[in-house]
């Protein structure tokens, strides 16, 4: 149960990980939720974005483009940030690259296809820029250019645009985690809660892998994680960021590769070896981040009751034995005694 909720998890993360075509919301349907473009600095492209009018009453739409940033908890669930709460975010922007659509009433159920130009400044540097194209009801675009909302909360297309030169393409790993996931009851739903570590009493849940990217450029790590035993078996194989299309570490960012695992002993030290690739130069990869972590699973209870029970045992043929012994003394005690 608790992998098959994680599984849903990870469907359910937004825009640069999502694999879904159509995100909706607010009255309007947008799709595709993702569109990755390369575009040399001066030049510039168009991209269809199609909104639909999923109500049965006219609605005037209204268009925005946003900065995101990753969140604080590695990445997966990004959010909407509003100048100037983060320099970061401008760095990257791709507000002054796209011209917005002006507003246009759509009748109920109406779909519409919107031509977005995107147009790179010669004066820009090489590296990725990012931000979110969303879609609210006109009357909405005041207070929608104000909030601060998850990505969700809006209909949304992320837009991601790698402007090709000398980039700095650098990912490093910032931690390898193990945990367990403890189920909790809140407000009467059952919830789970992250309880991480290196000795287990029993077998863990899962191991999440950590990467900083430390360049200019997003990246698309991929790689085979394997979790061996104390005599180097592996037990238990995946491959990491395995979707279509792959997840991507955003610049000035960390990212937190979550997989689920099974088959690990009850008992003994555990490594997990990976060996991940990431780079532009294809599906080989460009460069390769080793990972070696171990963890151990000690069923600390069981031993501690088996360790009282081999006491208890141990005293007690201790006891029985004296008993014995001075049961034969007395006899012998008593023979000699007649005599």
């Amino acid at each position: 149960m608790k992998k098959l909720l994680f599984i849903l998890a990870v469907i359910l993360c937004l825009g640069f990980s999502i694999v879904g075509a159509e995100e909706s919301g607010n009255g309007f349907k947008i799709s595709p939720t993702r569109h990755e473009l390369e575009v040399k600095r001066g030049k510039s492209t168009r991209i269809t974005i199609t909104v639909e009018n999923i109500t049965d009453l006219p609605i005037e739409s209204g268009f925005l483009v946003n900065d995101f940033l990753a969140d604080e908890d590695g990445g997966n669930f990004p959010r909407i940030v509003f100048n100037p709460e983060s320099d970061i975010a401008e760095e990257y922007s791709i507000k002054s690259f796209v011209d917005l659509p002006d507003p246009i009433t759509l009748a109920p159920r109406q779909s519409k296809d919107f031509s977005v130009n995107v147009f790179v400044p010669k004066n820009a540097s090489p590296g990725s820029y990012f931000g979110v194209f969303r879609v609210v009801p006109a009357a909405e675009l005041d207070s929608a250019s104000g909030t601060r909302v998850g990505i969700n909360a809006s209909v949304s297309s992320v837009i991601i645009i790698t402007v090709p030169g000398d980039v700095v393409e650098l990912l490093s790993l910032r931690d390898v985690q193990v945990g367990e996931d403890i189920e909790k009851t809140e407000n009467g739903q059952v919830v789970y809660e992250e309880s991480l570590g290196k000795i287990f009493e029993s077998s863990p849940d899962f191991v999440k892998i950590l990467l900083n990217n430390e360049g200019n450029v997003i990246t698309k790590p991929f790689g085979k994680v394997h979790i061996k035993n104390w005599s180097g078996d592996v037990i238990y194989s995946y491959e990491l960021n395995d979707t279509q299309p792959r997840g991507n570490v955003l610049p000035a960012s960390y990212r937190a590769f979550k997989n689920p695992i099974s088959n690990v002993g009850n008992f003994g030290k555990f490594t997990i070896e990976a060996s991940i690739s990431y780079g532009i130069t294809g599906e080989s990869g460009g460069s390769t981040i080793n990972v070696n972590s171990t963890f151990w699973v000690v069923p600390w209870r069981l031993i501690i009751g088996v360790a009282g029970l081999i006491t208890i045992i141990v005293l007690a043929l201790t006891k029985g034995v004296k008993s014995y012994n001075k049961f034969i003394f007395s006899r012998g005690s008593e023979r000699k005694t007649k005599r």
